[in-house]
């Protein structure tokens, strides 16, 4: 019986210790339960106002971007009124009627005198719509026979058109990164050289109205200057139709819309199509001209 009492004593002294261990343990999980929670807790407050700095961050940056369209349309405002000023000036200057016989200056831009005297303008991408290879493999002759044809198709398309307008210039602008424009015809068309400066300054000469401008490497150059001009040239009274070669680029589409918004006559503005109107330009409700024997459409083709 003694051994069986000490027994229970030992057994009943275990499980006073076991049962301060266990509450030990449930203690320390308890504190490390709150710790837990309050960790939880904190994490959650930071997280909220991380978003609540985020949307602040966001709103702020919403509004810059507000603030910069509305600095860039006073911007090109400011510049349209800009040349309207020279316009004026230079018409003081200059005889109302233009010398198409002014020579081309050596970087390829014209001392031009359309001022007093009806034009048409026809502004190029000539990144995305590159002149048919033909005329870019003639280093002697090509850019002339370019620029021939391509006022030959603008003179048809206003004669049976805008049949009132009889005496007017033909202005053309055609812009693009040559450093680019080179090795892409090169590949392209499987030319010899990459070096389109021949034809440019080929083009150049040919006409003084006609001008090839080499804008250089950067992305939106030319859609800038695209842009650019045709808000100068709609809001010209001088200048009768709008002939632009951009069809490739879809980036142009919100900016002929708003144009079209402003009020503008969609009459007086035709699309250089090469093959197919892009999806988006093709519900303005803008004329369309294929020019085939002046751009290049298929590789090796002359499609007329």
């Amino acid at each position: 019986m003694e051994n069986l009492a000490g027994r229970l004593l030992d057994l009943t002294r275990e499980l006073r210790v076991e049962s301060r261990d266990e509450r030990a343990k449930d203690e320390n999980l308890r504190e490390k339960y709150l710790g837990l929670e309050v960790r939880y807790e904190s994490t959650i407050r930071n997280l909220e106002e991380e978003k609540s700095k985020r949307q602040t961050l966001e709103k702020q940056f919403g509004d810059l971007g507000e603030i910069f369209l509305e600095m860039r349309h006073s911007l090109k405002q400011e510049k349209v009124k800009r040349l309207k000023v020279e316009e004026q000036l230079r018409h003081l200057d200059r005889p109302l009627v233009s010398d198409r016989t002014e020579p081309a200056s050596l970087d390829g831009s014209h001392n031009i005198k359309e001022i007093g005297r009806n034009f048409v303008a026809v502004l190029i991408d000539a990144d995305g719509y590159k002149f048919y290879m033909d005329y870019l493999r003639d280093l002697e002759n090509g850019g002339k026979l370019a620029v021939d044809e391509l006022l030959a198709r603008i003179s048809l398309f206003v004669e049976m058109n805008v049949p009132d307008l009889v005496d007017y210039d033909i202005i053309v602008r055609a812009y693009a990164n040559l450093a680019g424009l080179g090795p892409a015809c090169r590949n392209e068309f499987r030319m010899e050289t990459d070096d389109l400066r021949p034809f440019v300054w080929d083009f150049n000469s040919q006409d003084p109205l006609v001008d090839f401008v080499d804008i250089g490497p950067g992305d939106q150059r030319a859609d800038l200057k695209i842009q650019d001009l045709l808000e100068y040239y709609v809001s010209n009274n001088l200048c009768e139709h709008i002939f632009f070669g951009v069809c490739h680029d879809k980036g142009y589409i919100p900016f002929i819309e708003q144009t079209l918004r402003d009020g503008r006559d969609p009459k007086r503005m035709t699309l250089v199509v090469k093959s197919s109107v892009r999806p988006g330009l093709d519900t303005l409700g803008l004329r369309t001209i294929q020019m085939p024997a002046v751009f290049s459409v298929v590789t090796g083709t002359l499609l007329r």
